[in-house]
């Protein structure tokens, strides 16, 4: 395959004057170079935007883009209600702002209970569907983990037991067989 590179400096020269037929034909940086083309034709086609290909995304992006959007909060929505009432082609977003929120800090608090509460049910099913987000991702648990969950619940009252009381079953965990092992693998908490 010939690329850009590989191309002598005094064949792009030469070439110039294949300019027009060139541009006439709209290329692609494959084509430019095939057909021996000016260094400036290779260059602008090179610039040109090609198809790129769809991106699979990793895990931690598809996690992050099935997370559930937090719902608006009271002040939003007293906000996302006053703002088209005040404004205007003369008013600027950012003074509009400005004075909502003058107005929400004076406002009462039945008018602030008020948008509280027509909040709720938002943060509600919010708070539901990240639960199952979490559910969803959690990490699972390999044999020793479940094994030093069992054992040690409730048993370690300080730094220094805990310590001692892993060490003790780190030791044991050791000792077990890789059948008992995988029988921990396998176990369901």
């Amino acid at each position: 395959m010939l690329s850009f590179l590989s191309i002598p400096r005094a064949t792009l020269l030469r070439n110039t004057c294949q300019v027009r037929s060139i541009f006439a034909s709209a290329v692609t940086l494959k084509e430019a170079v095939k057909t021996k083309t000016s260094a400036e034709t290779i260059k602008k086609a090179a610039r040109k935007p090609t198809k790129k290909a769809e991106k699979t995304l990793t895990k931690t992006e598809l996690k992050k883009s099935e997370k559930p959007k937090r719902p608006a909060n009271a002040y939003a929505l007293y906000l996302k209600e006053k703002f088209p009432t005040l404004k205007n082609d003369s008013n600027k977003s950012i003074d509009v702002t400005k004075q909502i929120a003058e107005r929400w800090r004076v406002e009462s608090d039945t008018i602030k209970e008020f948008y509280k509460q027509k909040a709720a049910p938002a943060f509600v099913e919010y708070h539901q569907l990240i639960a199952k987000w979490e559910e969803k991702y959690k990490p699972t648990l390999n044999g020793y983990q479940k094994f030093l969950k069992v054992n040690l619940s409730g048993k370690a009252t300080g730094k220094e037991d805990a310590a001692k009381l892993l060490k003790e079953y780190a030791s044991q965990w050791k000792a077990l067989s890789d059948l008992e092992k995988e029988a921990w693998k396998n176990r369901e908490l």
